[in-house]
């Protein structure tokens, strides 16, 4: 039996964006800063336009921001047993491909059993 992979590491810590966001500029600055650099760092898209007010601390983009990295867990949270479903179903298809080459058959799903012709080989 096969372990499933397991999932990529989430890198940094995620900032966390309180409901009244600060007052101060360089408060936010540094807020839309941390979220900027956790998206860059987890591969999360980001547009140059929230790049741009993200560096200069809007609230708006903050929040957008934020609300981009919860969608992001979600989806990576939802994506984990499938994972490890398409691991055990992988491991099936070994195993029936296994079991063909030891009868010595073919798939019957090849391209020669379709009668698909190569356009390299012409065969």
């Amino acid at each position: 039996m096969q372990n499933a992979s397991a999932p990529i590491p989430v890198v940094g810590v995620r900032p966390l964006v309180p409901d009244r966001l600060p007052d101060s500029t360089s408060g936010r600055r540094d807020l839309a800063h941390a979220l900027g650099r956790f998206m860059v760092a987890n591969n999360i898209p980001i547009s140059k336009g929230l790049r741009d007010d993200l560096s200069i601390g809007y609230g708006k983009a903050i929040r957008y921001a934020d609300e981009k990295i919860r969608k992001w867990e979600n989806e990576r949270a939802g994506n984990a047993p499938q994972t490890a479903q398409g691991g055990a179903q992988s491991t099936e298809a070994q195993a029936d491909d296994r079991m063909l080459a030891q009868r010595g058959e073919r798939a019957q799903n090849s391209s020669k059993a379709v009668g698909e012709v190569c356009p390299k080989t012409g065969q």
